[in-house]
């Protein structure tokens, strides 16, 4: 007898542990069976859970789902048609659940590519599906597994991934586009976004097979576009044969200079691999407190190129009385090789306000290659490796940079002072080489600590160029 209570109190005490826990779930949802007879009739009532049993075939038709509603694949699957969301919870999906078009909106925190039906989907319905399924609203942890994409970039700027805010995107994949007219895209866009991390893949564009438009130079299709965006890490992932950069951070025109409020910030790239891009291997356009790490940025325009083909370029915009800056930003223990342009490029016009558009930004443990080209300050650079160096004051004046314990190596130092047109009287002054290490062609050394400089244009503006314990040798 008591052994006979002892069973029943447990049985009891598991039932009520049962509907506690479905309880939330089902929060007074009505439930409601559906199968391939019925479904079009079926999903039409708001606030309910509607349980898919077997394998349902919409032959094609649209389903809108009501709202507060929640769709249970774990006994079945839906396919050839469309699933219009609006806030609409999934739950029970499994590998292979989804061969329908999805969209409007879904509140759904775990995507993976395996629950679509590949034998039903192609791959950039595939892309869409993940891209209507995740929400701003909610943290969306995504994956995508599938050996490899193929796909088509729909219209002019248009983007292949669009990535919502609070998302962790996992690639384990190689993209690559197929040849377009495009003269802007992205396979990756992160725009207005926040709380974003991107992971691994492999992204491919169409350098060697896109068809170029007379007229433009179709030099904006990039492999990742961070655009006004807070919280951004980009970690090991390979980008390659865009027509335009590997990587591009940047945002809005604002008023004035130093007004980083439409500008991306706190955005972390590090162990990537940026290589055979057209344009740049990465772009820093309006940007603060971003951080480069453990990268290489090689090939640039190695196999089509376009002006200035540089490892990477930091350059603001100005259009107008509007203008753009790049300012705290640190780049560490990277490699740029075998570009066709600069290793490094700065880059930018003179801004109405006076105010630096370039600032706070240093290079750390470097290795170029190639010539440092500089046609700005608020550079300072430390323990990195130079093929040349250029400072050319022909777009601003450039002042305040540092180069402490580098190695400047093959041309030494080249400094211009434009004296054209409205550009006269540019000065080059306070710049300091500190410990560096110099190799000057014999052709421009005459035996004079700053004569290892080489100075053209107006030289009368060039001052207030240090060289303190640096030691020069002389190239034969």
């Amino acid at each position: 007898m008591c052994c006979g209570g002892c069973r029943i109190i447990a049985a009891m005490l598991l039932c009520f542990l049962l509907n506690a826990v479905a309880w939330p779930i089902n929060s007074g949802k009505k439930i409601i069976n559906i199968d391939s007879i019925n479904v079009c009739n079926t999903i039409t009532k708001s606030n309910s859970i509607y349980v898919v049993s077997g394998e349902i075939d919409l032959k094609g038709k649209t389903i809108q789902i009501p709202s507060g509603c929640m769709l249970d694949l774990q006994k079945g699957s839906i396919s050839n048609g469309v699933l219009v969301g609006h806030n609409t919870q999934m739950t029970g999906l499994h590998k292979k659940c989804i061969g329908s078009i999805i969209k409007g909106s879904w509140l759904l925190p775990t995507i993976n590519d395996d629950y679509f039906k590949t034998e039903l989907l192609s791959d950039d319905q595939i892309i869409n599906n993940v891209n209507h399924l995740q929400n701003d609203r909610i943290e969306n942890i995504v994956t995508l597994k599938k050996n490899k994409y193929e796909c088509s970039i729909s219209k002019n700027d248009g983007c292949l991934i669009n990535v919502s805010s609070n998302t962790k995107l996992s690639l384990h994949t190689i993209i690559s586009i197929k040849g377009n007219n495009f003269i802007s895209y992205n396979i990756i866009r992160i725009k207005g976004k926040e709380n974003v991390a991107v992971s691994g893949g492999v992204l491919i564009g169409d350098v060697g097979k896109h068809q170029y438009v007379d007229g433009s130079t179709s030099q904006w299709g990039h492999g990742v576009h961070i655009y006004n965006s807070r919280n951004v890490k980009i970690e090991k992932m390979t980008v390659m044969k865009c027509i335009g950069d590997g990587f591009a951070i940047s945002g809005e025109l604002n008023s004035h200079a130093g007004d980083m409020s439409k500008a991306s910030s706190n955005v972390i790239v590090k162990n990537v691999v940026s290589k055979y891009n057209r344009r740049q291997g990465i772009s820093i356009i309006h940007a603060e407190h971003v951080a480069i790490e453990n990268s290489s940025f090689s090939d640039t325009g190695e196999i089509e190129a376009n002006s200035p083909s540089a490892g990477i370029d930091i350059e603001p915009n100005i259009q107008g009385t509007k203008s753009q800056t790049v300012r705290n930003l640190k780049v560490e223990n990277c490699v740029f090789e075998r570009n066709a342009g600069a290793s490094i490029l700065s880059n930018h016009y003179v801004n109405y306000q006076g105010l630096k558009s370039v600032d706070s930004v240093v290079f750390v443990n470097c290795r170029c290659d190639n010539r440092v080209e500089l046609h700005t300050g608020g550079i300072n650079f430390t323990r990195t490796r130079m093929g040349s160096l250029k400072i050319i004051a022909d777009k601003n004046p450039i002042v305040s940079i540092k180069f402490l314990n580098c190695s400047i190596n093959g041309h030494g130092i080249d400094l211009y002072a434009s004296n054209m047109g409205w550009r006269v009287n540019m000065v080059i002054g306070n710049v300091l080489f500190d410990s560096c290490s110099i190799n000057m062609p014999q052709t421009i050394w005459n035996n004079n600590g700053e004569s290892s400089i080489k100075k053209s244009g107006k030289t009368d503006c060039i001052g207030g160029i240090k060289l303190r314990n640096c030691t020069v040798k002389v190239i034969k």
